[in-house]
């Protein structure tokens, strides 16, 4: 996964609720790229256990995404949720996250669901 995103990896952006399009935020700093459907088998593979795992047909599940942070960089708080119509759209509401982490970093890289009930830092 990680040699699939190497020299592809571009400034993450953000959805504008204004403009229907992503742009660039101070809030999120992070590079990424957007694995599209069907990429190769093992992509494929990765995205039919999510499916099964998450009793969620594989149409219902979102391109996976490879992120990358370097020391320092974020991505804050935030809702995964929209108002405006084309992003509602594009893929509306988000109801679940699954994130599978690809290096063991010795200090940082966690994240945090502030508003949830139990919270799980590695």
């Amino acid at each position: 996964m990680v040699d699939r995103a190497k020299d592809k990896l571009k400034k993450s952006m953000v959805a504008d609720n204004e403009s229907d399009k992503s742009i660039e935020s101070k809030v999120r700093t992070s590079s990424d790229i957007l694995l599209n459907k069907p990429q190769d088998k093992v992509v494929a593979g990765v995205e039919s256990r999510i499916s099964a795992w998450m009793f969620l047909p594989i149409e219902n599940v979102e391109s996976m995404q490879i992120l990358h942070y370097e020391n320092g960089q974020k991505y804050e708080p935030h809702w995964d949720y929209f108002h405006d119509k084309a992003n509602q759209a594009f893929g509306g509401h988000m109801i679940a996250t699954i994130l599978m982490y690809l290096s063991n970093v010795q200090k940082g890289g966690e994240t945090v669901f502030p508003e949830s009930e139990v919270s799980f830092i590695r």
